[in-house]
Formats: C-alpha cells, structure tokens, sequence
C-alpha cells in the first residue's frame, strides 16, 4: 500500500512537534537512534505498517512511513499488533507493561531503547493528541482547502 499524502503531512507535524516538546528533548538528550516500528497485521489489515525514526544527538531528524518493501537500517527493530499498537496510543497499555507481557517485541540495541523509552513514550503522546484529540485536522485543514476551493 503505497504512503498517502495525509499520513506525509502527520508524519511531518509529529516530527515538528517532537523537537519542540521538553520532555522529548530532556529524554533523547545525547542519543543517536535509527528505529522501526512495524505494526503487525491482524484480522482486516493485511499489511505491515513500518515507521522509521531517526534521532541524531537528542534531535528527531526523521520521521516517516516506509513503504511495505522499503527496507532501511537501523539498530533497533519494535514490532506490536494493530490492537496492541490502539492500547498505547489510547493510554489503555503502558510500554513497559506491553513489553513485558511480550505484546511488544523488540530486537538490536534494546538496552538503550529501555534507557530511552521516554522517547517513544513521547511520540506515543503526540500521536495520541494527533489522532484522537482532533489535531490531524488542524494538520490537513490547509491540504483540505486547497482540494475543495479553486
């Protein structure tokens, strides 16, 4: 399934975001990263959702979906299902639980990935606002104009 241009523009508004919240900034201070997390399919998706980070000395300078056959490198490997993926967003699962029950799988530098969970917890919190607390529309609001209004 090829990437759409609202998942492009989200994707950018997240990584804007990322660098301009303290809690990110203080939690991925010194830290260079490059990290996929790959949402597994269950029941009606039949496809592997793959979104690659890239943080460079406490900075987000990446951001993005992968395409399904796109493949990068990068030193730590996340995978979760769609529905263990809802629960963190949604604030029903924490990570730390996820991880332990084996809800989430996590392969390459782990142990810097433990010491750097605030990272991820940080994104989790945006996605969260994005998604659920109505901000994608503010995101897309200008793309969404452009298409109806000539």
């Amino acid at each position: 399934m090829p990437i759409d241009v609202v998942t492009c523009l989200l994707m950018e508004k997240l990584r804007d975001n990322l660098n301009l919240t303290p809690s990110f900034k203080r939690a991925a201070k010194g830290w260079s990263a490059k990290i996929i997390v790959k949402i597994l399919p269950e029941k009606d998706i039949p496809y592997i959702y793959k979104t690659y980070l890239e943080i460079k000395d406490g900075k987000c300078i990446d951001l993005r979906a992968l395409e399904p056959e796109e493949e990068v490198d990068a030193d730590i490997i996340i995978e979760m299902g769609i529905s263990t993926y809802v629960a963190l967003l949604s604030g029903k699962t924490g990570s730390t639980q996820a991880f332990l029950t084996r809800k989430i799988k996590a392969r390459g530098k782990v142990r810097e990935l433990l010491l750097h969970k605030a990272v991820l917890d940080e994104l989790n919190k945006l996605m969260n606002r994005l998604l659920f607390g109505g901000e994608a529309i503010e995101v897309l609001l200008p793309l969404l104009k452009r298409e109806f209004f000539f």
